[in-house]
């Protein structure tokens, strides 16, 4: 079950709660209500509406109506997000007590059911579900409708017989299951995906997500056709994500780990990002379990943290890691995950045999020349070429709908750059041909409207 499927189902808020919600709050929240809502009726909140609107209630605000704010919250939110939520909300002035603790445990609640650890979480979450269709005005349902196995067989039946794979075979003896040292079991650690299939994103619509990604990066317009057309051709199967390892290779400032990120935002793939650089150890690749600082490798993480066989893994600057074989080598220990078929029955030192076939790896590098040979023949080199001043225009604008986001503000709100700002960027990026730089001007150029008599 997708994270938006789940929590509908977990707490049961109709869309039509949302809405009379919203008309609910319209009121109290004067002239910020159509900056917040804007005037789309049909528009559902998101997760900046929610704070937005929590920041803006009155002190004497009905505590359900900003429980019900908080339900809404949930409904919307991302895993990574929902103890973020919490922790937030804890601290606004606005909630009494009774409401942040009933929150608090919704939240966490949530997030433990759909990262998969909801085994001991029943009377949490049956406590959470009441609590929110309470303050919703909606009727409770009972125990029976709402328990871990309903809620686990309503999540077989929206993966609607998808693809999926085991990736991590349950051990068929007890001597055959992996032991670490003292505290550390990977049996207990990864029991959630050992011999459980997990399903394989699908592939969504290739033209949008080019259309989009061009958008942003016109720059890099043809390494995305690149990447796209072997999204096509690879996932032509079973309609699942599939990618050869892939090299983006590019001067620095050029936007190639955003561009991998965007890549697997838009494929749906959550991706586990790598920092190489320095990197003198084969510890990614996992260690042993006999040791005491015994860990699953990059993959094995990613399999039990996204519940998906076909995860990302971002390795960012592959070219910069150390070279000595002292403790293991990056380089050496990718070439077994990288070749299709060892990926297919690849050990993990701490937690056995993996099928790690599926796992969509995108790597990036300033130059591919210290990479050696054997590990870049198993990767497509595909080169992100140094941006054009005639992109500025393109570029300026992804920039501030980032920076908007990043300051939790609608991209709306701010005015578009003139045409004496974008010259002056086109100027300057003629000289330096970074994005980085790029999006740095483009930041400075909106601090100085702020400022007065700029």
């Amino acid at each position: 079950m997708g994270w938006r499927d789940g929590l509908p189902f977990l707490y049961g808020v109709p869309a039509d709660a949302e809405a009379d919600l919203i008309d609910d709050t319209r009121p109290l929240l004067g002239d910020d209500a159509a900056a917040i809502f804007g005037d789309d009726p049909g528009t559902r909140p998101t997760a900046a509406t929610v704070h937005a609107v929590i920041e803006r209630l009155p002190p004497d605000a009905d505590t359900d109506l900003i429980g019900a704010w908080i339900a809404v919250a949930a409904s919307h939110g991302d895993p990574g997000a929902m103890r973020w939520h919490a922790d937030r909300l804890a601290a606004t002035p606005t909630l009494t007590p009774d409401v942040i603790a009933a929150a608090v445990a919704m939240l966490r609640a949530a997030d433990d059911i759909i990262d998969g650890m909801a085994v001991n979480a029943d009377a949490a979450v049956l406590g959470a579900r009441g609590v929110v269709r309470r303050v919703l005005g909606l009727d409770a349902p009972s125990a029976a409708a709402t328990g871990i196995a309903a809620l686990r067989a309503k999540a077989a039946g929206a993966q609607g017989g998808g693809p999926s794979m085991i990736v991590l075979a349950k051990p068929a003896a007890a001597q055959d299951a992996p032991r670490g040292k003292g505290d550390y079991d990977p049996l207990r650690e990864y029991r959630a995906v050992l011999g459980v299939p997990l399903p394989l994103v699908r592939r969504p619509d290739l033209a949008a997500v080019r259309a989009r990604l061009g958008a942003e990066f016109p720059h890099a317009a043809g390494v995305i056709d690149g990447v796209l057309r072997d999204v096509a051709a690879a996932s032509a199967g079973d309609g699942a994500v599939r990618l050869r390892p892939t090299l983006l290779v590019g001067s620095p400032g050029t936007g190639k780990s955003r561009l991998a990120r965007r890549l697997c935002e838009e494929f749906g793939v959550p991706a586990s990002v790598v920092p190489v650089a320095g990197v003198a150890d084969a510890h990614i690749c996992g260690v042993p379990k006999g040791w005491s600082t015994g860990h699953g490798s990059v993959v094995a993480e990613a399999f039990r943290r996204h519940r998906i066989a076909n995860p990302a893994v971002l390795l960012d600057e592959l070219e910069k890691c150390a070279v000595s074989r002292h403790n293991g080598n990056v380089w050496d220990a990718l070439l077994p995950l990288l070749e299709p078929e060892t990926a297919t029955a690849w050990r993990d030192p701490y937690v056995g045999e993996i099928n790690a076939s599926r796992v969509v790896w995108i790597c990036t590098a300033n130059t591919a020349d210290p990479i050696p040979a054997p590990l870049r023949s198993r990767l497509r080199v595909l080169r992100v070429p140094d941006p054009q001043p005639a992109h500025v225009p393109l570029l300026a604008v992804s920039i501030m709908r980032d920076l908007a986001r990043e300051q939790g503000l609608d991209p709306r709100w701010l005015p578009p750059l003139d045409g004496e700002e974008l010259a002056a960027l086109a100027e300057s990026l003629a000289e330096h041909r970074s994005v980085r730089l790029l999006r740095a001007q483009v930041q400075r150029i909106l601090e100085l409207r702020e400022m007065p008599n700029a």
